[in-house]
């Protein structure tokens, strides 16, 4: 046709002149990078990068020292040679901050260090180290001492091929499952707190160095012993905040990522994919990003870095012309290991900056390039000549699927590809002098992977409800590591219609949703059509209903979950997803949630706690069915956002329609959302142009104030960093007739000053005089108001009065449920 001729030819006309504008964009991109003279992780969103401690911190003593990083934070090092370790490592990237005051004192050859809240002694060797609380927040700590039994625990390296049983205990790892996951090590670490004992340690001794102006390996750390001790009680968040003081911060992911992801293992060509999107669109279901998982490559076996044209001859058409022409991000599938054949289309020019660099292969023979996760001439290649121009292409990140290994030039433990390729493509950008957000989408790699979202959990070994029930623990725990974003695969059995929702509704109230049969869409189940797709246009109403109102919610939800993914960069012991426990650590009933899917819940920013279900229904699912879940809500009320039902604190049983999704705000807090409930493509992307936002209110029996926050930025670069980004606080009082609500911007960004805002109050009585543009919902007992916000800046206030007679709300609290339900 036509049609496909011209693309032809742009497509011809694009090889030809995309090397010279390649070229100058280099030019550029250099140019600024060398006027950086800094290595990435210093130019970027990971917070200070300043290794050497200051030196008021440090007490040296022979082959020991001690240094006092914070008022309950220490490390402790032995160099028998003196050479203490000052470099940055993959892991801790900073150590300076302000002193703590210290007294220092020496009697009968014992050393004593005391702090405001730590007793640190020592006899000239660090095996009579102990380390006391003088608050009583811990108990007593001996160096070399193994973590305790109430280690709260972190996260591992993937889930690959395991189901509940896996152990997240590193010492039941090691000694009964050989510490072995996918062919690698397991990566696990942690948490930097306990419940019992009040004190964890992080030993960093076989992590290796990095480079001071490249942050490239930079061999073995100089120190024989290298251990952090945390002395924080349990103040959780304290040091989580120690640890991001160490590690650096998550950076925030482009805003794409907080929306719907969607991937299939198939041979999708290009018809195929811009059917995927009409469908999701037809269907209502909002989408987001799109991902091609290995089939869009040429290949010898798993790893390729050139478009299979015979599925996918015009590849920027289908990324820049369809895909994100409608709002869409997109991201490819790599395997690195097997390195860039001669076959590839960017071979010569990866053959040549390479061997130009001084890396050993023969290009005229077309000798295959190796994969070395060790030289870094070779992995320069590699992004600048071979990934460079899938970016150009219109790839906007890398689904890093690593499962070849430890090795590829690494020694294994610390360090290994997993966390190393995750490292170089999300500092890619940096490293270049580019203010895009660098975000991979790869398995954990270890300690200093908490810098890098999104982790992939992998291919979980089946699709079965305790499986399901696994994951909310798995995801929340590793937020005591400060790892806040793991993404799981979210599909069900094709047998198990009931299973599939719940697994998409899950995902609706995780850290990221993303959509994906990983392959089980092909062999013998292809045959008799059992596999498991995950197309959720196909299925049954009653189903996709479900499914819909999932995914409608977690698109409503986008402005709070921006702000909460802003406030966990901004507080690193405020994870966006996290267990009840940071919040509450006295109260018992908030460390219920376990690994065989007791209590699962978790808090979900500031002021949601998300309780999806993960249990069977106890009947039939169409013909009115329910699911039996049993909770534990902190707050003295506590309002569920689908049917306005108010619950005080403690336990509760509920029972739960194949259409809930238990999520339940603190009473009176505002929930920022998008209005409305038909959301298309391309939402999150574009969350900065919304030109209305509203306000939800959930109103409790006894409610008489409440705030929360919207945060602006442009979403995709890194320039939040330097300030350019806004707050819009919302705050409302009860007044004697009715709601005075005050809003006021911190900061300056554009979109800040011109949106709209509505107050939703759900639980409230209609109005008792008349606001222009005012509404009532009768089905959803939600009155709506427009808000006064003239163009608000930086420093401005608009206060807003609403006469009502009834704002408490308690008399129609839980109605808007029972309308629902009967219906």
């Amino acid at each position: 046709s036509r049609s496909r001729t011209e693309a032809a030819l742009r497509t011809r006309t694009d090889a030809r002149t995309a090397p010279h504008r390649r070229d100058m964009a280099r030019l550029v991109l250099a140019l600024a990078a060398s006027a950086l003279a800094a290595p990435p992780l210093a130019s970027g969103p990971w917070g200070p990068r300043k290794p050497l401690a200051n030196t008021a911190s440090i007490h040296e003593d022979g082959d020991i020292r001690i240094t006092l990083l914070s008022p309950r934070l220490v490390r402790i090092e032995q160099a028998e040679d003196g050479a203490f370790e000052d470099r940055a490592t993959q892991a801790v990237v900073n150590r300076y901050g302000d002193a703590p005051k210290v007294v220092v004192s020496a009697e009968n050859g014992a050393t004593t260090i005391t702090t405001e809240f730590l007793n640190i002694t020592y006899d000239k060797d660090l095996s009579t180290l102990e380390i006391r609380s003088t608050d009583g927040k811990f108990e007593p700590y001996a160096f070399g001492q193994a973590q305790s039994a109430g280690n709260l625990l972190g996260t591992m390296r993937t889930l690959d091929q395991q189901d509940h049983t896996l152990p997240l205990n590193c010492t039941i790892l090691e000694t009964d499952w050989g510490n072995t996951c996918d062919e690698a090590d397991c990566q696990c670490e942690w948490a930097v707190f306990s419940k019992t004992d009040g004190w964890a340690v992080y030993d960093d001794s076989d992590s290796y160095a990095l480079d001071d102006e490249t942050d490239w390996w930079a061999g073995e750390s100089s120190s024989d012993k290298d251990v952090y001790f945390f002395g924080h009680g349990k103040d959780y968040k304290g040091a989580l905040r120690d640890l991001a003081f160490l590690t650096g911060k998550g950076a925030l992911a482009p805003r794409y990522a907080l929306g719907i992801w969607w991937t299939r293992w198939f041979d999708l060509n290009q018809a195929d994919a811009s059917d995927a999107v009409d469908a999701f669109e037809d269907a209502g279901l909002p989408l987001d990003v799109f991902v091609l998982d290995m089939n869009w490559h040429t290949k010898d076996d798993w790893t390729g870095y050139t478009f299979d044209d015979r599925i996918l001859p015009f590849p920027s058409d289908l990324l820049q012309g369809t895909l994100q022409k409608r709002g869409l991000a997109t991201a490819v599938n790599l395997h690195d290991a097997d390195g860039v054949a001669g076959f590839e289309a960017a071979y010569p020019e990866a053959c040549a900056a390479a061997a130009a660099a001084g890396v050993t292969v023969d290009c005229a023979s077309n000798e295959t390039l190796a994969f070395d996760a060790t030289s870094e001439a070779g992995f320069e290649a590699l992004e600048d000549e071979v990934l460079a121009p899938l970016k150009e292409a219109g790839v906007d990140f890398f689904w890093i699927d690593w499962q070849q290994g430890d090795g590829h030039g690494c020694a294994g433990g610390p360090q290994n590809p997993t966390l190393w390729t995750a490292h170089v493509r999300s500092t890619d950008a940096a490293r270049n002098g580019d203010d895009k957000r660098g975000m991979t989408l790869a398995r954990f790699g270890g300690m200093g992977a908490q810098r890098y979202p999104v982790g992939f959990s992998g291919d979980v070994k089946g699709l079965t409800w305790p499986n399901l029930a696994f994951q909310p623990y798995f995801s929340a725990t590793a937020a005591n590591v400060g790892y806040g974003y793991w993404s799981h695969d979210l599909v069900g059995p094709a047998e198990d219609a009931e299973l599939h929702v719940r697994w998409l509704q899950w995902g609706a109230v995780s850290g990221v949703t993303r959509l994906h049969d990983r392959g089980m869409s092909a062999g013998p189940c292809a045959a008799d059509h059992t596999c498991a797709v995950d197309e959720p246009w196909k299925l049954n109403s009653t189903y996709l209903g479900a499914v819909r109102g999932a995914l409608r919610l977690r698109t409503r939800l986008l402005p709070y979950l921006a702000a909460a993914a802003r406030g966990a960069w901004d507080d690193a012991g405020s994870q966006m997803l996290r267990p009840m426990y940071h919040d509450f650590p006295d109260e018992n009933d908030a460390y219920l949630n376990d690994a065989d899917g007791h209590y699962p819940q978790y808090l979900l920013g500031p002021s949601l706690v998300a309780a999806p279900v993960v249990a069977k229904m106890d009947g039939d699912p169409e013909t009115g069915h329910f699911a039996n879940q049993t909770i534990w809500l902190p707050w003295s009320e506590s309002v569920e956002l689908a049917s306005g039902r108010v619950f005080g604190k403690g336990r509760w049983s509920m029972d739960a329609g194949l259409e809930d999704v238990p999520v339940f705000a603190e009473a009176g807090s505002v929930i920022p959302a998008l209005p409305g409930r038909n959301f298309g493509l391309g939402a999150a992307a574009s969350l900065q142009d919304a030109d209305t936002i509203e306000l939800l209110v959930f109103l409790g029996a006894n409610t008489t104030s409440g705030a929360g926050t919207v945060y602006d930025d442009d979403g995709s670069s890194t320039a939040y960093v330097s300030g350019d980004c806004a707050w819009t606080d919302a705050t409302w009082t009860r007044t004697e007739d009715g709601v005075d609500v005050i809003l006021k911007t911190r900061g300056v960004f554009s979109s800040a000053t011109k949106r709209d805002y509505v107050l939703a109050l759900a639980n409230a009585p209609p109005l008792t005089s008349a606001v222009d543009g005012s509404s009532y919902d009768g089905a959803s007992l939600t009155l709506r108001v427009p808000l006064k916000a003239p163009g608000l800046k930086d420093g401005d206030a608009a206060t807003t009065s609403i006469p009502l007679s009834a704002a408490r709300g308690g008399a129609l609290a839980g109605a808007a449920g029972a309308i629902r339900r009967a219906r």
